[in-house]
């Protein structure tokens, strides 16, 4: 590349441009901030920045063909928020009061089984070139193509839906709900009376809606446990979220104490051509799991590791085993040796496995460390957006997790590959603990005692972690739904 920027042609394939790194700078450098910008115009918000909302509602729809224009016209009119728009209006928010935005984020992702509905099947092989096998993946569905983390599936994800709309608020009635549901039988119709204010859908009653436009159901999400704004955590209380690609961080912002900012991720790790749209238009895969929590189970498991290891003072660290962090988001790592807790200078994501090739450190099947090697492979990360459902005093409570990625191989080789895998490049790793089987045996997964000695102790698994559905579905750009949809009928 020549050393006068002026003299640089143009970058204009969209192929080239999502293979950069998403920085401002260097779109900027480059003279393509333009191009940049309709990027960020047309594709759909959380995909490259995770919304700061306090709840989340996932509204699943299985539609009726009756009165199928009248359903393409109420999704091309939803009021969809843009990443640009989601990017500019958290920043402007953090900048004056450190608060997410008060205005509800809504997106909307359409299953294979939607874009049969909407499309004549001859369009669908369109949307995504015909031999990228991808689009295999997409039509065979997630429990075929993955049938580990479909699990034995609650009865609401049997059937594929047709579509399902996200809508991120700070809305405190959708906690009131969730606090009651399971208790009261009318929660259902208040939801949808929620989402009916949100999303203005053809009709406002939730029986009306069902009789003649199709099946609802909804699920609802939480920033964290407690339901506030605090640092996101799940329910065996480790922080989430911590080591995700980034995507156009924000100029001039301080990083929070412990973390030093990874390189920012090249956009097609999130984002592929949107087909059938503008020239800019881009989509992402989005993975929707429903996992169970088994906290009780967790913290059995736990005791037992630590007894076995002579422990009993440390069952922080023999939580960490399992896990790869401690529940403050510190990694075990070799830097640390023993992590101080609350140490400001300890690094929370920029690290990697170089010096503890055999897992002395980090044990070679600790979660975090089997579902991101941290081999300096770019391909095969995804973008996790998961949010945790529940009640503290409920057994049914657990992680909707929300992954985005270019490929939905990079999600299966994650499945397969990592949490089930007992190998990875020729070394006996063993299953992560979190998804092994009641019974099964692990005394091949090696841990450090307080001496600091390797030891194999033999545990009795139990089930801590539970898949109970899910489904694969794609997240179009914006002009695709608005100008596109209706075209496919």
């Amino acid at each position: 590349m020549e050393s006068n920027k002026d003299n640089i042609p143009k970058m204009t394939d969209l192929d080239e441009i999502l293979a950069l790194q998403a920085d401002h700078d260097i779109f900027e450098e480059l003279k393509i901030g333009d191009i940049k910008d309709k990027i960020l115009d047309d594709v759909q918000a959380n995909i490259l920045k995770s919304t700061k909302h306090l709840y989340t509602l996932f509204c699943f729809f299985t539609f009726k063909p009756e009165h199928k224009k009248t359903i393409v016209n109420w999704l091309k009119h939803l009021r969809l928020t843009s990443a640009r728009e989601q990017i500019e209006t958290e920043q402007e928010k953090s900048e004056t009061e450190g608060k997410s935005s008060s205005e509800n984020m809504i997106g909307l992702y359409l299953s294979y089984q939607g874009y049969e509905f909407f499309c004549d099947p001859e369009k669908i092989k369109h949307l995504i070139r015909f031999e990228d096998e991808d689009i295999f993946a997409f039509q065979e569905g997630l429990a075929k193509r993955c049938p580990r983390a479909f699990g034995a599936g609650e009865d609401d994800y049997k059937h594929p839906s047709h579509a399902l709309i996200l809508i991120a608020t700070d809305d405190a009635r959708l906690k009131e709900v969730n606090d009651v549901r399971g208790q009261k039988e009318s929660t259902e119709a208040q939801l949808f009376q929620l989402f009916a204010e949100w999303a203005t859908p053809p009709v406002k009653d939730f029986d009306a809606f069902e009789e003649n436009y199709g099946k609802v159901f909804f699920e609802i999400g939480m920033r964290n446990p407690e339901g506030s704004d605090g640092l996101p955590r799940e329910w065996f209380g480790f922080r989430d979220g911590i080591s995700n690609p980034r995507f156009f961080p924000d100029r001039g912002r301080p990083n929070p104490p412990g973390f030093v900012p990874d390189e920012p991720a090249p956009l097609d790790v999130a984002l592929r051509r949107n087909r059938l749209a503008g020239n800019y238009a881009c989509g992402s895969f989005v993975v929707f799991l429903k996992l169970e929590q088994n906290d009780k189970a967790f913290k059995r498991m736990v005791k037992e590791l630590a007894g076995k290891l002579g422990m009993e003072d440390y069952k922080g660290l023999a939580a960490a085993y399992i896990i790869g962090r401690h529940k403050d988001g510190t990694p075990l790592h070799e830097a640390f040796n023993f992590p101080t807790l609350g140490d400001r200078n300890r690094n929370l994501n920029d690290f990697d496995y170089g010096n503890d090739q055999d897992g002395a450190v980090c044990p070679m099947h600790a979660h975090i460390r089997k579902a991101n090697p941290r081999d300096g492979q770019a391909w095969g990360r995804i973008v996790r957006r998961g949010k945790v459902y529940g009640r503290d005093n409920s057994k049914n409570k657990g992680i909707l997790f929300l992954s985005y990625q270019s490929s939905l191989l990079a999600f299966e080789d994650m499945v397969n590959r990592g949490l089930y895998g007992y190998k990875y490049k020729n070394k006996i790793l063993g299953k992560d603990m979190l998804f092994v089987n009641k019974g099964e045996y692990q005394g091949n997964h090696r841990y450090r005692n307080a001496s600091g000695y390797p030891r194999s102790p033999y545990l009795r698994a139990e089930k801590l972690v539970e898949f109970k559905g899910g489904q694969y579905f794609f997240a179009s750009s914006i002009s695709f739904i608005q100008k596109s949809l209706e075209n496919f009928i």
